[in-house]
């Protein structure tokens, strides 16, 4: 069954733990400048990290990264029965516009809706860049001309590190030692993106003060 999110899965499963808040940060080339760019992930990255915050797994393999959310809740059958707009006499499987897929297992008067969402972070292939600078290793994201997005991961014995490179959060600190450019919505007049002209120096402050890694901890399979 495929149908749009329904308004009420929609207020239980805001996935706030995880999602990017805040205008998104490029920078107008690869990072770092100068370093060469590697074929695959390293050997010692690959498997399933869970997080040591919410219910995300990493799964990664040799060229792909990707993020799977779940999060479980009850709610009351009538409530799913309006929200759908037909009665819910039965389990069943929601497919969504969202990339959620939930999981709903009709008991009594009751459901319990798991809601799954499965997000690639990064796959290393075409432009996308790979690259490892300072004890950490740099996905480069392509986006278009002069626009990349950049994520670092490192691994701390079983405990991976991973995090953008710069959140919108610190922008400000870093303005008097890094060249901010910001693009602003036409309409909303609200900052739509930053953009950031860093070399290797400027890059090197960053990381030694301004990195906000999330945690998580490899599974034994």
């Amino acid at each position: 069954m495929k149908n749009k999110l329904p308004s009420l899965l929609l207020l239980i499963f805001v996935v706030i733990s995880y999602m990017h808040c805040g205008p998104d940060v490029f920078f107008t080339h690869p990072q770092p400048e100068h370093r060469r760019n590697m074929a695959t992930i390293p050997d010692q990255f690959l498997g399933k990290f869970r997080s040591t915050e919410d219910s995300s797994i990493f799964q990664i393999q040799n060229n792909t990264i990707i993020r799977v959310w779940s999060e479980l809740a009850k709610v009351s059958r009538e409530e799913i029965s309006k929200e759908l707009d037909t009665q819910i006499t039965e389990s069943f499987i929601l497919y969504t516009d969202s990339n959620m897929v939930f999981d709903i297992q009709v008991i009594g008067d009751s459901a319990l809706v798991t809601a799954t969402q499965t997000d690639t972070i990064f796959m290393l292939q075409n432009e996308n860049l790979l690259r490892k600078f300072n004890g950490y290793f740099f996905l480069n994201q392509y986006i278009e001309k002069n626009k990349w997005r950049v994520m670092l991961m490192r691994l701390n014995n079983d405990t991976l590190e991973f995090c953008h490179a710069v959140q919108s959060s610190v922008i400000d600190s870093i303005r008097n030692f890094v060249e901010v450019e910001e693009t602003q919505d036409t309409i909303s007049g609200k900052i739509e993106y930053y953009t950031l002209h860093a070399d290797n120096k400027q890059l090197k402050a960053i990381m030694k003060k301004y990195l906000m890694p999330e945690k998580y901890i490899k599974l034994n399979e």
